[in-house]
């Protein structure tokens, strides 16, 4: 039996798991109505075994989330869902206190079948945008432990563009993660088929990659695999892509760019910061 717990409009709230859940839930579900605060402080929700359950949904508004102090929170969604599904509707993610970052794991996941949604961002089929990360411990990611990963680690999911997405701070790991098949997403940015459009990273340590067992072809930072094959098509492109600052590991088809097939990157710039290959660092 599924419990949703429904967040009205403009609600500032604490969220943690009640006495006898404290190991963690796989029926609750969280959906943000009109906006919210809220803070998190150890929620953890798996209901990946149901391909069209988001264990956090905001349907509408801006949601401003905070990772409490050393708290360690898990949302893993079906296949089909985002881990933290907002869609396009404004998220901004942050942590508070200075002696232990609060953690947040977002998934996307399936044990058999394929991974359609994002970590952070849009569910099969639906872009992923205007998601801001500023502080915390993140690891969000699509992933598939038997087939293909299709969404990205934050941004859009299968078909999906990842758009308006800026990483300011924390220590952020995002993946497109297929442990035995093909990985088409990006680590952050377009999902298979979608482009990354105004992707910028000022600081942080960033980790983005797309992996597959069979095959790694998203970008890390940038446009998933191009639906449309070889030589053709206007998906799988990165556009604006600016990184600023902090440490970033990348790897994928490309580090930073469009998946395989993609049409031509534009507007790419490395101003300052260091940008590591991921596939050549331990």
């Amino acid at each position: 039996m599924s419990r949703t717990l429904a967040v009205r409009e403009g609600a500032v709230l604490t969220l943690a798991m009640a006495e006898g859940y404290e190991d963690g839930t796989n029926e609750g579900r969280i959906v943000v109505e009109n906006g919210a605060r809220l803070t998190l402080d150890g929620v953890r929700i798996d209901v990946s075994a149901d391909r069209g359950a988001a264990a956090l949904e905001v349907r509408s508004g801006r949601l401003e989330l905070t990772l409490a102090e050393g708290s360690d929170n898990r949302l893993w969604s079906g296949g089909d869902r985002a881990g933290l599904e907002n869609g396009d509707n404004e998220l901004v993610i942050d942590a508070v206190g200075s002696q232990k970052l609060g953690k947040l794991s977002a998934r996307s996941y399936s044990s058999f079948g394929e991974a359609d949604g994002a970590g952070i961002g849009g569910g099969k089929g639906r872009s992923g945008s205007h998601i801001t990360i500023r502080g915390g411990a993140i690891d969000a990611s699509a992933r598939s432990d038997r087939r293909g990963a299709y969404g990205a680690g934050i941004g859009g999911g299968r078909g999906g563009d990842g758009s308006a997405i800026v990483i300011g701070g924390g220590m952020v790991s995002c993946r497109c993660w297929a442990s035995r098949g093909m990985a088409y997403g990006a680590g952050v940015g377009g999902g298979y088929g979608g482009n990354g459009v105004e992707i910028t990273i000022l600081g942080g340590v960033v980790d983005a990659r797309s992996r597959g067992m069979q095959g790694s072809y998203g970008a890390g930072v940038g446009g998933g695999q191009s639906d449309a094959g070889f030589g053709g098509g206007e998906s799988g492109s990165a556009v604006g892509i600016s990184i600023r600052g902090g440490r970033v590991q990348a790897s994928g088809n490309v580090p930073v760019g469009s998946g395989l097939w993609g049409s031509a990157s534009r507007n790419i710039e490395i101003v300052d910061g260091t940008l590591l290959d991921g596939d050549s660092v331990a």
